[in-house]
């Protein structure tokens, strides 16, 4: 008989299973990690790379996100994949990657201007 074949192994595997998706949950906005964060230069609002993951078996994506003084969070460009955020020495305007892409957008998240390939 294997370890695999003794009684209670089906118990315990279910308890380390369990366990793992516990550790993958996320908090109330979906937010699995915080990477990359680019204060404003002159507001209260920071611009951060999180990772979001709506269920603990949902594959993690990345997006930019503002985070205002108040905590409130607001993606950047919607339903795409993005990191790396850099404000404008003025603030007028964030730069980050979209998919093989440089996107710039305003301060309302209106895109700007693009090079390379984003969705």
């Amino acid at each position: 008989m294997t370890p695999f074949e003794e009684p209670g192994y089906a118990a315990v595997e279910a308890w380390v299973s369990d366990l793992h998706r516990s550790f993958r949950r996320t908090g109330p906005h979906d937010i699995a990690d915080i990477a990359q964060a680019a204060p404003h230069p002159t507001r209260d609002l920071v611009a951060i790379t999180a990772t979001l993951r709506r269920e603990p078996d949902d594959e993690p994506r990345r997006q930019v996100v503002l985070v205002d003084a108040a905590g409130t969070l607001r993606p950047v460009l919607p339903g795409a994949s993005t990191t790396s955020p850099v404000w404008s020495p003025t603030g007028d305007r964030l730069c980050m990657l979209a998919a093989e892409a440089v996107v710039l957008v305003d301060l309302d998240g209106a895109e700007i201007a693009g090079a390379g390939r984003h969705p």
